[in-house]
């Protein structure tokens, strides 16, 4: 965790695949190696290493979110909402979409706080394009709500 929050992310990848030979069943550090992954722009690999998470723990919620963000990041908007709304349904009665919708917002929030935070170019961009895939998501779910809203 430490080497990711330093944005060492190839070295946090390393970090985690140790731990997972100690204990192949820490979710948490499939979900940071997958987290990794995405930050590093391998999405694909991302959302694998989330879905290891998954089998290990299906209740995980984070896991199931960054999937949706790594998608998004991958510029597969139909993929990540169709993804999102089958989350929305397995955990319909411990995590609503209004609540899903205030962990994205919360996600903006700390993006913005990021970026205030941050000097290093490559950083600014990547926390900007993180910034906008969540927000697009928000405004692709607002535009959902008003269509439901007519029928």
């Amino acid at each position: 965790m430490c080497q990711y929050n330093k944005k060492n992310y190839c070295q946090a990848i390393r970090k985690y695949r140790s731990a997972l030979t100690y204990n192949p069943n820490r979710f948490r550090a499939y979900n940071g190696w997958g987290s990794s992954l995405s930050n590093l722009g391998k999405f694909d690999d991302a959302i694998q290493k989330f879905k290891q998470a998954l089998k290990i723990e299906p209740g995980y919620t984070l896991a199931h979110l960054n999937i949706v963000l790594a998608l998004l990041l991958r510029k597969n908007d139909e993929e990540a909402l169709k993804y999102f709304h089958n989350i929305d349904g397995e955990f319909n009665r411990t995590l609503k979409r209004f609540e899903m919708r205030q962990i994205y917002k919360h996600e903006i929030e700390l993006l913005d706080t990021r970026l205030l935070k941050t000097t290093d170019s490559g950083e600014v961009l990547l926390v900007k394009e993180r910034k906008e895939c969540v927000e697009r998501l928000l405004d692709l779910l607002r535009k959902e709500e008003k269509e439901e809203d007519f029928i």
